[in-house]
Formats: C-alpha cells, sequence, structure tokens
C-alpha cells in the first residue's frame, strides 16, 4: 500500500480544505456507512481514499459489483478508476440511509456519478441520476444525447435532441450573415419537424432499417474505420 493511501476519516478534512473544495466537492461529508470499521471488502479510489464496506451490501444493490472473480481476502484491497468523491455519493446508495443530495453538483461531478452508477448496476443511484440529468440538458446536450444513446434511455435522447439542434441553431445564426441566417433557421426546424414525424409515424422497423442504412452509409464514407485491424 502507498504511503499516500488514506482512509476516508484521515482524509475529510484534508479534502474539504485542499484546493478540490468547491464546486466540485459540495455536500462532501464521508459518511460512517461507507468507512464501516467491520467491512468485509477494502476498496481503493483512483486518488488513493480506502474505503471500507460491506461485500453483502453491494450484492443486493447492485447488478455488476463487486467483480465476481474478486475473491476479498484480509489485507487485499480492490481498486477502482472512480475518484473519492464519486465513490463516497455512490456507495451511499447502497446503505439504509438518505440518498445523497446531488442537485449542487456541478455538471462533471455529476457525470461521474451518473457513469459510475451506469458502471456497476447501482439501481438506486442509476434512477436519482436519471431523473436529475434533464437539469443539464440545456447547458450540455452533447454529453447528455451520448450518457442517453450509451445507456439506453430513448426519452432523454429525444429531449437532447432537441436541445442539441436548438443549440446549433444559435450558434449558426450568430455566426451566419442575416441573408442566409433566416433561410438556414427555417431549413433547420423542417428537418427536425420531418424527423419527430418519421419517428412518429413509421413502425419500429422501418425505424429499425433506417438506422441500418445510415450506418452502412457511414461506412461507405469512411472505409479506413471499416478496415481497422485487416492487413
Amino acid at each position: 500500500m502507498s504511503d499516500s493511501v488514506k482512509t476516508v476519516s484521515e482524509t475529510c478534512n484534508y479534502l474539504s480544505s485542499s484546493n478540490l473544495a468547491g464546486p466540485y466537492l459540495t455536500n462532501w461529508h464521508p459518511p460512517l456507512a461507507v468507512n464501516a470499521p467491520d467491512g468485509d471488502l477494502t476498496i481503493e479510489s483512483c486518488d488513493n481514499i480506502l474505503f471500507h464496506v460491506h461485500r453483502k451490501n453491494l450484492e443486493v444493490h447492485s447488478g455488476a459489483f463487486p467483480p465476481s472473480e474478486f475473491k476479498s481476502t484480509k489485507g487485499e484491497i480492490l481498486s477502482l478508476t472512480e475518484d473519492a468523491h464519486t465513490l463516497t455519493m455512490l456507495f451511499q446508495y447502497v446503505y439504509p440511509r438518505r440518498n445523497p443530495d446531488i442537485e449542487l453538483l456541478t455538471f462533471d461531478s455529476f457525470y461521474k456519478l451518473a457513469e459510475a452508477a451506469e458502471k456497476y448496476q447501482i439501481f438506486s443511484a442509476m434512477d436519482s441520476c436519471k431523473l436529475r440529468v434533464r437539469h443539464f440538458l440545456a447547458s450540455n446536450p452533447a454529453e447528455i444525447l451520448a450518457y442517453a444513446h450509451k445507456h439506453d434511455y430513448p426519452d432523454i435522447l429525444d429531449e437532447a435532441v432537441h436541445y442539441l439542434l436548438d443549440l446549433l441553431v444559435q450558434k449558426a445564426m450568430n455566426i451566419l450573415p442575416p441573408h442566409l441566417a433566416i433561410p438556414w433557421e427555417r431549413h433547420a426546424i423542417m428537418m427536425y419537424g420531418a424527423l419527430q414525424f418519421a419517428k412518429s409515424s413509421l413502425p419500429d422497423s422501418a425505424l429499425i432499417a433506417l438506422r441500418k442504412k445510415n450506418s452502412r452509409s457511414d461506412t461507405e464514407l469512411n472505409p479506413t474505420h471499416a478496415n481497422d485491424g485487416s492487413t
């Protein structure tokens, strides 16, 4: 174990007073629940913070954590790629206590938690983040679109597309000269309307076929991707 590794209780004051403090550590309050003295699983964050937790709690509340191949023995540590702030919030969802307050988190902090919840399938955290994610649609539509697509949230994906198109229109309107801006805006609105009509009118089989056709077209336009790994 590295000399720089510290337990949650040992580093609470350090983290709250360090240059990590501020919006990123909003509501930083490591609870006893994520540093249980009788925890049978020791987890290390990417920034060298140790968490002592109960394997049974993780097994009950998670669909993919801890990894089945990890057999904890005394003194063995499971190292994760998430930082201490993210894990502190995440582990609170697997204990009988109030969920962490995520409403004041910056987008970066929230996104890390949302991705960790999906990665380890902490179901209550997944639901909590899915409800909160709409708050960031206006400010981060591209990232939310990627999140919704990656984790199969079609309702959020539809909303993100709308916000992203609005953002693109606004940026174009600020760049284009007046004689081009107005026609371009009308064109964008018509295209969005056509997209919405197609999604509401076409059967699922037709939409799936259209997606496959577009995917093949992308491959034809970018043959280097299709040849990756071949000689």
